[in-house]
């Protein structure tokens, strides 16, 4: 998700010599002695900035745009400061990270949704002092930090350079969120302070509270070596991720393939007039007097019903054969049909509806076959839908297809509680839930308000429970205040809320109301 958004007072008159991204441009220098004690603070979230790289962030919150604006027009320095938690929209003190970058504003542009990209040069560390207030925006008193170079001449510092570049290199080559010219960028920087601090800026990783731990260090070593670690634990998720790649790639090449030669299949039967082809029509005779015959999709049987065959020597039937299938669906238009086994790509399905000659979703109706326990459990919400577009459902397949066992279980109970408070008449809804599944607050086998205080404190993981103080928990008020704020229910032996920050709240009409009642 994109969001819209040990320590020492370095003494007067030290100077900030800031080292710039492209090379050429003449070092800027700053005299802290000229540098406010107190600065406004644009609060980021999933974003850390250091000292000489150029970053661009999204500010989207009304507080942050009102203060991008006023810095750009009175050429104010800001500091950008990490948040500890990304889904705080209105942070205070306690929220954002004690460290961040003082930094100027370089360039700031409108974007057509609104959002606005901030193209921010970081100049010095600074650490939080107070915030001193909060509007329009968070403004807080700050000390400035240096950095220092511990063991400056040992030969280790080329070593690091050079492990800091190749592995920062072979994670952007294996990426696709930094541009392959900062592999050239990085190549040409032998400031060690810069090299860090800019791949720092740089490297995307999945914890993000990593990169917010390297602020803390004063000692540009230290934190290199901190680094290092950070880039080869980035490694190692690359590699995994790759792997999962080729293997899933693996499998949707030789759906893709089979897919093919299916349809191949069908054209060459109609090409070859298989109404009065003799070979055809001997093959599906055969077929009736066997258990199973060969086809290029595996072992074909006959069905129970000796009126329905496999195949029968005319019409190439569905062949259930796809891994990890949701539902068969047959979509038909202009008194043709094509099977999909879904999920499938997107593209595959618009080729099927080309060849029905049809553009439009709306044009076809859908025959689906519910294959499984998940779908067979859907049955009831998919038969009071009127509305089934072949893309809402294949959304919904995918969605499905990635839940484990757990999750089926809070999918269904999920089901319930949003039917509680409309009708599910729509698979585009019954998609939105599926995607939405982990917004979801489970809490299994509470009945009422104390069982689910007595599972928030001992089984969720949320808080840390202590058994010396069982008798002083008040299970009953903290599972009532819970399920108030989650717009709880209590359904068949369950709990079931929604997550404060969910997009469902505002779906569901939940935002600004109660609980709106307990069953």
């Amino acid at each position: 998700m994109i969001y819209k958004d040990s320590e020492t007072m370095l003494p007067a008159g030290a100077e900030v010599n800031i080292i710039p991204v492209l090379p050429g441009d003449e070092n800027m220098q700053f005299d802290l002695s000229e540098m406010p004690d107190t600065i406004p603070v644009l609060a980021l979230r999933n974003a850390v900035i250091f000292p000489g790289a150029v970053f661009p962030v999204t500010v989207g919150r009304e507080k942050s745009i009102r203060l991008v604006h006023e810095a750009e027009k009175k050429d104010m320095f800001i500091g950008a400061v990490p948040q500890n938690d990304v889904s705080v929209e209105e942070p205070l003190e306690q929220d954002l990270y004690p460290f961040g970058t003082v930094s100027r504003i370089l360039k700031v542009l409108e974007m057509p949704d609104g959002n606005y990209t901030v193209i921010l040069q970081g100049i010095r560390r600074i650490s939080i002092d107070s915030v001193v207030s909060y509007d329009p925006y968070i403004r807080a008193r700050v000390s400035y930090l240096g950095e220092t170079l511990s063991n400056e001449t040992s030969m280790d510092i080329k070593t690091i350079k050079e492990s800091l570049k190749d592995k920062a290199t072979q994670i952007i080559r294996n990426s696709n969120f930094a541009s392959k010219e900062a592999v050239n960028a990085l190549r040409s920087i032998d400031d060690i302070k810069f090299l860090v601090n800019f791949i720092a800026t740089t490297i995307e990783v999945d914890n993000f509270y990593d990169k917010m731990e390297l602020l803390q260090y004063d000692d540009v070593r230290a934190r290199a070596l901190k680094l290092l670690n950070i880039l080869d634990v980035q490694i190692e998720f690359l590699k995994i991720k790759q792997e999962i790649n080729q293997k899933v790639k693996g499998e949707i090449d030789q759906q893709q393939r089979e897919y093919y030669l299916n349809n191949q299949l069908r054209t060459i039967q109609e090409e070859l007039g298989m109404d009065s082809d003799e070979e055809f029509e001997k093959m599906g005779e055969d077929l009736l007097k066997t258990e199973g015959y060969d086809t290029p999709y595996g072992k074909a049987f006959i069905n129970e019903s000796p009126e329905q065959t496999f195949f029968d020597g005319k019409h190439i039937p569905a062949y259930y054969d796809k891994p990890n299938m949701v539902f068969g669906v047959f979509l038909q238009a202009n008194g043709a049909e094509e099977f999909l086994q879904l999920p499938e790509p997107n593209s595959a399905i618009t080729k099927a509806m080309k060849r029905l000659g049809v553009s439009d979703a709306s044009e076809c109706t859908i025959q689906c076959d519910y294959i499984n326990s998940v779908t067979d459990s859907l049955t009831k919400y998919l038969d009071n839908c009127a509305d089934r577009n072949i893309f809402d459902l294949n959304r919904l397949s995918a969605a499905i297809i990635l839940m484990s066992e757990d999750d089926e279980n809070k999918f269904y109970r999920a089901l319930d509680f949003v039917q509680h408070r409309m009708n599910i008449d729509t698979v585009e809804m019954l998609a939105d839930i599926a995607q939405h599944n982990s917004d979801f607050v489970f809490g299994p086998g509470c009945d009422d308000e104390y069982d689910y205080g007595h599972y928030l404190i001992e089984d969720s993981g949320r808080y840390d429970y202590d058994e010396n103080l069982a008798d002083y928990y008040d299970y009953a008020g903290l599972g009532a205040d819970t399920a108030r704020m989650e717009h709880g229910l209590f359904i068949c032996g369950d709990y079931v809320g929604i997550a404060e920050d969910s997009e469902l709240n505002e779906l569901l009409g939940l935002n600004g109301q109660g609980m709106g009642g307990m069953e």
